[in-house]
């Protein structure tokens, strides 16, 4: 049960962070390889839940382990919160370079874009595009 729930964690966390950190130019590849990298873990996972039959505790180990190590690489990416996103490969390699491992906690206890969503409004709809003006009849 906790192995079920650990990979919907992670399936929600890989298409939140893939869709927001992947530069705009190669997003579609770079998404088709996490899902890949999904299917081969799905594909996997009987095999390790075999090894029980050898080990018994070593499903919960190995699966203990990806969790650990997922866990810790999503502390490594950079924060996105109040940020203009990577439109390109090059900005994309700038995207959050010399932010360390726990500066997200900077956001939150230090009042760092503290203002609430509603009211700084949406962050990536410009002033001059439609959807903020009022519809004409």
């Amino acid at each position: 049960m906790a192995a079920r729930f650990g990979v919907s964690i992670a399936d929600g966390a890989s298409s939140q962070f893939s869709t927001e950190l992947i530069p705009t130019s190669v997003r579609g590849r770079g998404v088709a390889v996490v899902h890949v990298a999904g299917f081969a873990a799905s594909f996997l996972s009987p095999y390790i839940l075999h090894l029980g039959t050898y080990f018994k505790p070593a499903p919960s180990i190995i699966l203990g382990l990806l969790f650990l190590s997922g866990a810790y690489v999503c502390l490594l990416l950079p924060e996105t919160r109040n940020k203009k996103l990577p439109m390109s490969l090059a900005e994309g390699e700038e995207f959050g370079r010399g932010e360390g491992i726990f500066d997200f906690l900077r956001y939150m206890f230090k009042g760092e874009g503290s203002k609430s969503e509603l009211e700084m409004g949406p962050t990536i709809v410009e002033e001059d595009t439609l959807i903020n003006k009022p519809v004409q009849q």
